[in-house]
């Protein structure tokens, strides 16, 4: 009777080990904006890309960059990501 019991407990620690090495290799360790090498999973242009700042960009796609708190500024390198700043109404 032992074995039938350890073979359900192996099958969950087996998927369990499986899915943290799938959030353990991701690409998104921290926010889109941080310095930390971090980045964003995105679709821009019908690619997959990974979002970060410093990395290359095209003004066309300003809306999708947005949504991922980055935007696409011209720097003296070209068209660069770079950290959005929000400016909204004031606080009451």
């Amino acid at each position: 009777m032992r074995v039938r019991k350890i073979g359900p407990v192996l099958a969950l620690a087996t998927l369990s080990a499986f899915l943290a090495m799938g959030f353990i290799g991701s690409c998104s360790r921290g926010s889109s904006s941080t310095g930390s090498g971090g980045c964003a999973r995105a679709r821009v242009g019908g690619r997959a890309v990974c979002l970060r700042q410093g990395l290359r960009c095209e003004p066309r796609h300003e809306r999708v960059y947005r949504s991922y708190g980055l935007t696409c500024r011209r720097g003296p390198d070209g068209y660069r990501l770079r950290e959005r700043a929000f400016v909204g109404p004031p606080n009451p």
